[in-house]
């Protein structure tokens, strides 16, 4: 069984936060800056953390496609959003609040 790993910065405690440190350690910003962050890419894609420019048009293309794949493939080599918010969409249910864009299942539901 493997030693369990303490703070980088107190090293009393067990390092079960980011940056090999204790919670404590962990939660004071002045400590946290000592210490660089482990991860190879902290802020790239696939953290959660980066959002894509969105591009500057929308497309004409329908969902599903083959020109709507061919204008995804060249916005992700592009760096932008995959999506643009005025892109065509499957359907737009007007009860929805806020715009948000909702697709209807091919498949009824039965009531009950």
């Amino acid at each position: 069984m493997t030693e369990p790993k303490v703070c980088r910065h107190c090293g009393r405690r067990r390092a079960n936060r980011a940056r090999g440190l204790c919670w404590t350690c962990s939660t004071n910003p002045e400590i946290r800056e000592q210490y660089p962050s482990r991860t190879a890419n902290p802020n790239g894609l696939g953290s959660g953390r980066w959002y894509a420019p969105l591009p500057p048009s929308p497309t004409r293309a329908r969902p599903g496609t083959a020109a709507k794949l061919r204008v995804l493939e060249a916005r992700a080599a592009a760096g932008l959003s995959l999506f643009h918010p005025e892109d065509p969409c499957l359907e737009v249910l007007p009860s929805v609040p806020f715009g948000i864009r909702v697709v209807r299942s091919p498949f009824r539901v039965p009531d009950g």
